[in-house]
């Protein structure tokens, strides 16, 4: 049983080509011959090490956001749109990168902030190594919603019988 969680697109594609059996996906596709589960939802949080915020700050709005400290990772519709509605094309983050490993390096290394699902988020947030911190927007975060899709062909198969087990 072969697994993909890259982006979308890819991991689609990797589907339909036969490359990988089930993919892990931000988005819920409209195919015949695919079947979607919803696993979770999940928020995104406006996080950061816990000396990128004053003791005081609750909260912080667009224009308080320090450009040279912010990080981002294109996490996908919905988030993207939302980004792009709320925060614009004029805000340029110092630093983009794809990939979370390398994001959450950065993070909690160089002392930026950035938005980060809240599954990915909790643990250092409880362990103190990164601060959640309000962000002010005039429309609310959206929450991403995360599916395990596969096509149908394979549903009876042992493997996969296993693997839903495992994960549903």
């Amino acid at each position: 049983m072969r697994i993909h969680t890259g982006t979308t697109k890819s991991s689609l594609n990797s589907l339909f080509d036969g490359i990988i059996d089930v993919c892990v996906i931000p988005f819920k596709p409209q195919h015949p011959d695919l079947i979607s589960i919803k696993l979770f939802e999940e928020n995104f949080l406006l996080i950061g090490c816990p000396s990128s915020f004053t003791e005081t700050t609750q909260a912080l709005a667009l224009d308080q956001f320090d450009k040279s400290s912010f990080l981002h990772i294109p996490w996908e519709t919905p988030f993207m749109e939302w980004f792009k509605n709320e925060i614009g094309f004029t805000f340029f983050p110092s630093i983009e990168v794809d990939d979370t490993t390398i994001y959450m390096k950065l993070l909690l290394e160089q002392k930026m902030m950035g938005f980060l699902p809240e599954i990915v988020a909790r643990p250092y947030i409880e362990t103190n190594k990164l601060r959640s911190i309000k962000f002010i927007s005039s429309t609310p975060i959206p929450k991403r919603s995360v599916y395990l899709v596969y096509n149908k062909k394979i549903c009876n198969s042992r493997s996969f019988q296993a693997l839903s087990s495992l994960i549903l």
